[in-house]
């Protein structure tokens, strides 16, 4: 973290532009366009990427007199993890990526988790919840200091930028324990990208006191918009094991079915043809999905897949959503039905 002589006061993206570009609809010179959709004014705008998804000083704050900037430290991130992802777009393959390339993606993501505002936000939430119930519960004056919140902005920055940085490392060895997984949307669909990019899914139920969205939580999925057209997902390598399993059922499955048509009689015939489809179809969507893990291929979704994906991104971002067609429609429709997607995600303290 560097400590300059005078105020850092540039604008700092949160979503780099490396990434922004990926979404860009025009290019003129050295500057690109974008769609975007900003939830909170309910209005659709076309800023230069150098404009939009950052603030001024975003990564700056005074540290009593000292000037304190951690640009570099994230920007540093971004350098080395574009080349990364540049080689998985040109090559449309994960299997291309060395351990160090693989690294570079892991730290980017680890970064990016609680980089923006959507944590920044969630944060102080969460920190203004801790204190309602600590001050219900022991009244204000039993309540230590150290406790409570900071009220000055520049301390708010201190705290999250530290922790953003801080963080990196326990997070990354969490996500290299993840299988990768490229997903490619089909074609006439594409994925938005949120401010808040990084997004967690689960499909287990979820824990009482834990819920189900740490990043060690069995079953959870780890998704980031790459391009219109790429999803990196991390994944819980439970999930992997469950398809290898519902393969070896479906196998077993269908043999029995084979073996069923033989000694069947002829009006039975169509019921049996239609669970072995079905069973052939589950069959080989697994082992797309396998092979998608073991080789690095892109698994391509269907469209009902792209419109999730597209879903937790609504839901994850604080603000602004990028489409680089410029079509919103399905994101209105989706905060028209969910309106407490407007201010992005917030836990609860139970």
């Amino acid at each position: 973290m560097t400590k300059p002589s005078k105020f850092d006061s540039d604008f700092h993206h949160y979503v780099p532009k490396f990434f922004l570009r990926e979404f860009a609809f025009r290019s003129k010179k050295k500057a690109h366009y974008i769609h975007i959709y900003d939830k909170l004014s309910d209005k659709a705008i076309q800023p230069n990427i150098a404009n939009i998804m950052g603030e001024r000083a975003f990564n700056a704050y005074l540290s009593g007199e000292v000037a304190v900037s951690a640009e570099g430290v994230t920007a540093n991130f971004d350098r080395i993890a574009a080349p990364s992802l540049k080689k998985v777009l040109e090559n449309k393959t994960l299997s291309s990526l060395g351990k160090h390339e693989c690294a570079a993606i892991i730290l980017f993501v680890a970064l990016q988790i609680n980089r923006g505002t959507g944590a920044r936000n969630r944060s102080e939430d969460l920190w203004r919840q801790i204190e309602r119930l600590l001050v219900s519960r022991f009244g204000q004056e039993n309540v230590p200091s150290n406790l409570l919140p900071p009220e000055n902005e520049d301390e708010k920055k201190h705290f999250h930028i530290n922790f953003a940085i801080d963080s990196i490392n326990n997070i990354a060895l969490l996500l290299s324990e993840k299988d990768w997984i490229l997903m490619e949307a089909p074609e006439g669909s594409e994925f938005v990208l949120g401010d808040n990019p990084v997004s967690l899914h689960n499909s287990r139920p979820a824990d009482a006191f834990y819920g189900n969205l740490g990043l060690s939580s069995p079953g959870i999925e780890i998704y980031i918009p790459i391009n219109p057209k790429y999803v990196l997902a991390l994944m819980c390598t439970s999930i992997k094991d469950s398809f290898i399993s519902s393969i070896r059922d479906l196998d077993a499955t269908i043999r029995k079915l084979r073996g069923a048509r033989v000694i069947a009689r002829p009006p039975m015939w169509s019921g049996i043809d239609n669970a072995l489809n079905k069973a052939n179809q589950l069959l080989a969507r697994s082992r797309q999905f396998l092979s998608a893990i073991e080789c690095g291929t892109p698994l391509i979704i269907t469209p009902d897949n792209v419109l999730h994906q597209n879903s937790l991104q609504v839901s994850h971002a604080e603000r602004y959503i990028a489409c680089k067609s410029g079509e919103f429609q399905t994101v209105k429709a989706m905060l028209n039905t969910n309106p407490h997607w407007k201010s992005g995600v917030r836990w609860q303290v139970g």
